[in-house]
């Protein structure tokens, strides 16, 4: 799993666009978003992370999954975080987030609900990936030292 997810993650996020930089700028477009669903992730510790799935297209057409990453958790809603994050600061720690967006290419014609179980399946390998490998590797805020 480890070297194979790996370059997936490579591949669906920086996808390399003819003449515009990298992909990303199409999550900065509304125009380029149709139906919009939600995807229920589920996550190691029992939990689950929701993900916004769409369709999104330039010069050609992607499904997307989008959504932001933690330790147990996730949610395509930034605020979600914010206010997990919040309550954590309360105890001297942070919540460490990674923002995720898989593009997987998609035929026009093709109904998006068609990819959902491959959609699922996919964000469900990247979320245990970063569970294990990266999101439990990150410290919270160091105690700071009192003064004398």
């Amino acid at each position: 799993m480890g070297d194979r997810l790996s370059s997936k993650i490579v591949t669906l996020y920086y996808m390399p666009m003819p003449k515009s930089g990298l992909m990303l700028y199409l999550f900065q477009n509304e125009n380029c978003w149709g139906e919009t669903t939600e995807l229920s992730i589920p996550t190691q510790s029992g939990g689950k992370a929701t993900a916004r799935f769409y369709r999104a297209w330039t010069q050609s057409t992607f499904a997307v999954v989008q959504w932001y990453a933690w330790l147990g958790g996730g949610h395509y809603d930034p605020s979600v975080w914010y206010w997990l994050d919040q309550w954590a600061q309360l105890k001297r720690q942070r919540v460490p987030w990674i923002a995720v967006s898989l593009l997987i290419p998609l035929d026009p014609m093709k109904e998006l609900q068609t990819l959902t179980p491959f959609a699922l399946n996919l964000a469900t390998e990247v979320q245990s990936y970063l569970e294990q490998n990266v999101l439990s590797q990150l410290t919270s805020l160091p105690e700071t030292k009192k003064e004398k």
